[in-house]
């Protein structure tokens, strides 16, 4: 039984065996056909080309060429965005004050130096004064804090200098006297004196009285008489 049952299957091989080969002759390829036919055979594609494919878009507006050449009116502003890092803010109120980019363009140089600018009075940042307790005497290095005020200050004269016409005297109590509190004598009072005001004054120690001014961003006080003036010290 088991041999007919193993020669039965083997005549079901040779039957499904013979199916499978073809009669049709083989055809000899035509020279002059296309390089590339389609076969009737299904085609096998990659998992890339399976994916769907976008239709061709057109370049995005930033995408395309734009012309380099600008008007003065259409200098591109090289602030940074808002969220980042830096003050747009900031950037927005220079770009205002100064109607153009806060930053320098490619190959700008800086012709000058900007000018400095006093954007506060100094007496501002000060001490307030206490009107009822200022001293009788104050030091000539403290002057400056009483703008406005009638004082008595005292200090040793330690240079003398004239204007350019000469009509002006100044009493400087440092020698690096720029930026410092001094005394002025004009050519009136000059020529009321025995000496000269560099004679009468230099080396000396003295107490003034009168009402402390800025001039040009300088404290000083006019001497006008000398009932102001109390030598005290040679």
């Amino acid at each position: 039984m088991r041999q007919i049952v193993m020669l039965w299957m083997i005549g079901v091989l040779l039957v499904i065996s013979g199916c499978n080969e073809t009669d049709t002759p083989e055809v000899e390829a035509d020279v002059n056909e296309p390089a590339t036919q389609v076969s009737d055979e299904p085609q096998v594609l990659s998992p890339l080309e399976m994916l769907p494919k976008e239709p061709a878009q057109e370049p995005a507006e930033q995408d395309k060429p734009v012309d380099s050449v600008e008007s003065e009116d259409s200098i591109e502003s090289a602030a940074p965005n808002t969220g980042d890092e830096i003050n747009t803010a900031a950037i927005n109120a220079i770009h205002k004050i100064a109607r153009r980019s806060a930053f320098p363009n490619q190959g700008e140089a800086i012709t000058q130096p900007i000018a400095a600018k006093r954007l506060s009075e100094e007496s501002q940042f000060l001490e307030p004064i206490d009107e009822g307790n200022i001293p009788d005497i104050v030091p000539w290095t403290e002057a400056k804090r009483y703008l406005g005020y009638v004082i008595t200050v005292e200090g040793k004269i330690v240079e003398v200098g004239q204007s350019r016409n000469g009509k002006v005297s100044f009493l400087n109590f440092h020698q690096d006297w720029r930026g410092k509190f001094y005394m002025v004598v004009f050519d009136d009072l000059a020529k009321t004196l025995d000496a000269s005001v560099e004679e009468v004054f230099r080396g000396k120690t003295l107490r003034v009285t009168g009402e402390v001014e800025n001039h040009r961003g300088w404290p000083q006080i006019k001497i006008l008489s000398m009932d102001q003036v109390e030598i005290v010290g040679e």
